[in-house]
This record gives C-alpha cells, sequence and structure tokens, in this order.
C-alpha cells in the first residue's frame, strides 16, 4: 500500500491518557510521593502546552526513575519523546526522538497491558519507524481491549494493507466500517483494499461514497484518483485535482496523482511542473522528482537546477549521484548522431 495515504491518517497527536479508575497507581505509594509526582506531572504537561519539550522530556525521565513501575510515568515520557520528534529540525533527530518514544510506550504496555489508548499510540509509532508487524498487533490489543473504538481496528487493517495481507485488512476494515457507519475513513481505506486486489470499479464505487460523507477533504479526493487511475481514467484525475489550491496541490500525495496523470495522457511538462509545486515546499524528495519529470520532459537545464535544490535541501549523497547520472544519461542521448538514412 502507498505509504503517504497510511501516515496522512498517522499525522495525530498523541493525547494525554487518565486511566487511575482502570489502571491505578501502584499500591504502597506514600500520600507525599504521590503528591510529588501529580504535582510533577503538571509541570511536565505545562512544559509539553507552552512547547518546552525538552524540559517536559528531562522531567519525565526523572519521574520514570523515581517511579520505575508507574505507567503514567512512562506514558508521559513516551507522549514528550513523541511530542519530541515531531518538532525536530531534521529527519535523524526525528527518528531518535521516535525510538525513544517507542521504547518507553512499550514499557507502558507492560505495565499497564489493557490500556487501550496507549496500545493503539504504541502502534502508531511503530509504524512510524517502519516497525509494522508490532504495529499490527498493538492495533490489535487495543481493539480486543476495547472492542467499541472504531479507530483501532481501522488502524490495524492499514497496518495489515501496508504489509500486503488484503484478505486481514478487508476483515478488520469491515469491522471500523461497522463501527462507524458515518466515517468516509474505513470507506476510504476499503477503497484501496479494493483497488489492491484488483476489483477497481468496486475502489472507485467505495471512494466516491467516502467523499459523499465528506465532500471538502483532500485525502479523500486522493483516494478517488487513484481509484480513477487504476481504470486509466486519467483526465477525470486531472478534472478531479486541478481545481484544487496551490497548497492542496503542493501536497505530496496530490502533486503524485496530477504527475501521473499528466504522463498517461502525454503531457510531460504539465507533470514536470505538477512536482515543481510540491518541490516548492523545499522537501529534497520533491526536488529530485522535479529532476526527474524534468529529464523525461527533456529540459535538462531545469533538471539540473531542481538536482541543485534536493542538494542544498538535504538529499543524500546517492540520491544526488543517481540523479546526476540519468541526467548525464539523457544528455548523451540527446548529442548522439542521427543513424544514417
Amino acid at each position: 500500500m502507498n505509504k503517504r495515504f497510511y501516515l496522512s491518517l498517522t499525522l495525530l497527536l498523541l493525547p494525554a491518557c487518565d486511566d487511575s479508575a482502570t489502571n491505578p497507581r501502584p499500591a504502597g505509594t506514600a500520600p507525599a510521593a504521590f503528591v510529588s509526582f501529580a504535582d510533577s506531572a503538571r509541570a511536565a504537561e505545562k512544559f509539553l502546552a507552552t512547547g518546552e519539550v525538552a524540559q517536559a522530556c528531562s522531567l519525565a525521565e526523572r519521574l520514570t526513575e523515581l517511579h520505575p513501575t508507574d505507567h503514567q510515568a512512562w506514558e508521559l515520557l513516551a507522549r514528550s519523546w513523541a511530542l519530541a520528534a515531531a518538532s525536530a529540525s531534521d529527519e535523524s533527530g526525528r527518528k531518535v526522538a521516535l525510538q525513544k518514544a517507542l521504547d518507553s510506550y512499550r514499557i507502558t504496555c507492560r505495565l499497564a497491558p489493557t490500556w487501550a489508548p496507549i496500545l493503539h499510540a504504541t502502534g502508531v509509532i511503530a509504524g512510524q519507524l517502519g516497525y509494522t508487524p508490532e504495529a499490527i498487533e498493538r492495533f490489535g490489543q487495543a481493539a480486543r481491549a476495547d472492542p467499541t473504538n472504531p479507530q483501532f481496528p481501522l488502524f490495524e487493517g492499514l497496518a495489515l494493507l501496508q504489509s500486503n495481507r488484503l484478505d486481514a485488512a478487508r476483515e478488520r476494515l469491515s469491522v471500523a466500517a461497522q463501527l462507524a457507519p458515518d466515517s468516509p475513513w474505513p470507506l476510504a481505506a476499503l477503497s484501496e483494499e479494493s483497488r489492491m486486489s484488483g476489483h477497481c470499479d468496486r475502489a472507485l464505487d467505495l471512494a466516491r461514497e467516502a467523499r459523499r460523507l465528506d465532500p471538502t477533504s483532500v485525502s479523500l479526493r486522493i483516494a478517488e484518483s487513484k481509484a480513477l487511475r487504476s481504470l486509466s481514467r486519467h483526465q477525470e484525475v486531472l478534472e478531479l485535482l486541478g481545481g484544487l489550491s496551490r497548497l492542496d496541490r503542493a501536497l505530496e500525495a496530490t502533486a503524485w496523482e496530477l504527475a501521473a496523470a499528466h504522463t498517461a495522457v502525454g503531457n510531460p511538462v504539465e507533470a514536470a511542473q505538477a512536482w515543481e509545486v510540491h518541490a516548492a515546499k523545499g522537501p529534497p524528495s520533491g526536488a529530485l522528482h522535479a529532476a526527474r519529470a524534468w529529464i523525461a520532459a527533456n529540459d535538462l537545464a531545469r533538471a539540473l537546477n531542481w538536482l541543485d535544490a534536493a542538494e542544498l535541501a538535504g538529499a543524500t549523497p546517492a540520491e544526488v549521484a543517481q540523479v546526476s547520472q540519468e541526467i548525464t544519461a539523457a544528455t548523451d542521448r540527446h548529442q548522439a548522431p542521427a543513424p544514417a538514412p
């Protein structure tokens, strides 16, 4: 499954979780210690609310040292690291923070094995780090702990799609759709499962049914465009997405669909321009896509410009070298003498 679709549903802020009724603090904690814990936890929450994530991480770390068997201390630390990942300035820092969040969530799960929201949050972080089997397991545990919450089978189904386990995904997504009949997201996910299974007409029907529930959603337009593309109805994709605002066309998923449709109908320049809108946001992957698209459009000067932009934006040396080789090969083809008649 396309990771962009999966990730678009996992961009969430992990909420504070108070489960004192179902998972009380371990017996024997002295009242004075409890007050100290509560005051410290409130201070950490204030740090998080004001964006002082480093201070929150430091304070939460200290709480876990003082209360190593307290699941709420570990949950606070895990959530602090998750928010640190969201505010990281580079990819390596983001991954380090995510791994620390996951390690803390795993401890929380061991201490509170039926705390459904935390099982789910652990699955989200595991999925972002690429640990898809663990994500599937955690989402399943959350669904068993709370069978009434449609979010848990939805995310489990999405992770199963990512693993290409289509039958299992369909079953879990159908459960989510039954639990949330007014939500478009289980239908959109079922559309993706149908597309991956080769049932493209059904995929389009489900995508359009989802979009009827939320006609303003750009993500649901993209889901419909993917179904249309699978049916080679490329002009309809252009009509569906072409009128979006520049901000919406700057999304990677939108640029991907527009570029693919323009390429399919023989408009390589428009395909490259679609990638340029996304690349202008600054991600190195967008600049690399734009460079390759301009190679396909036979405009090697623009391809070189975007390759330079990708390098400045932080593309890896291997990525830069690969596209540079593609530009060189295209230059050689253009300069090769025409065959004799």
